[in-house]
């Protein structure tokens, strides 16, 4: 495990994530992977349908170009070709937010090997953390039995001009949907997303 424990319990313990995720605890060599450019991922199991991704990225780029890319929502097909669907629905749900916090309702298509795979998501952005959440909307039908998870970003001690961010996502496919969808939703298309992210925010 390169992450400490505590970490993943944040991630587990509740339906959603109950509050800014800390900073990880990186080991020497994960630090120099992040100081050459490069993505420090680690994965848990906890079973065959679910598991937990956590990436972090050092990005040269300030937090506002940061998050331009972040909440561009409707750009997340440009990072991944099985997304044919990324279609902002806030306005119809007429929620109240929090203090502080801007709600962002998005409903996802996939294509996959022929295979059709809807789920929508409710999100919430803290702009003064830096942060944003995201749980399953139970109110609408979704192909997936769950999923939540996090953007954080922080800006570099001493080096002005970088950010580490970091992405924590938990996709429970349920056993209608094939094991290797939950695989492609978070290990190979959140190096794609965080791989855009870096790429564009760096323009």
């Amino acid at each position: 495990m390169k992450f400490l424990i505590p970490l993943l319990a944040i991630v587990l313990a509740t339906p959603a994530l109950a509050a800014k995720p800390t900073y990880p605890t990186l080991s020497a060599k994960d630090q120099e992977t992040l100081a050459e450019g490069k993505l420090v991922l680690n994965r848990d199991y906890e079973d065959e349908d679910s598991g937990t991704i956590i990436g972090v990225q050092r990005i040269n780029a300030s937090v506002a170009d940061v998050w331009k890319i972040l909440l561009a929502f409707d750009r997340i097909p440009e990072s991944n070709d099985s997304v044919v669907v990324s279609e902002d629905y806030t306005a119809e749900m007429g929620r109240t937010p929090p203090s502080g916090g801007r709600y962002i309702d998005i409903h996802y298509e996939l294509k996959v090997a022929g295979q059709s795979i809807l789920y929508n998501v409710h999100h919430t952005y803290y702009p003064s953390q830096q942060y944003l959440e995201w749980t399953l909307d139970d109110q609408k039908d979704n192909d997936i039995e769950a999923t939540e998870g996090s953007f954080t970003v922080w800006p570099v001690d001493g080096e002005p001009g970088k950010v580490d961010f970091l992405y924590i996502t938990r996709i429970k496919t349920g056993r209608s949907v094939p094991g290797w969808v939950e695989t492609l939703l978070t290990k190979t298309s959140l190096k794609g997303y965080i791989k855009f992210v870096k790429a564009e925010a760096e323009r």
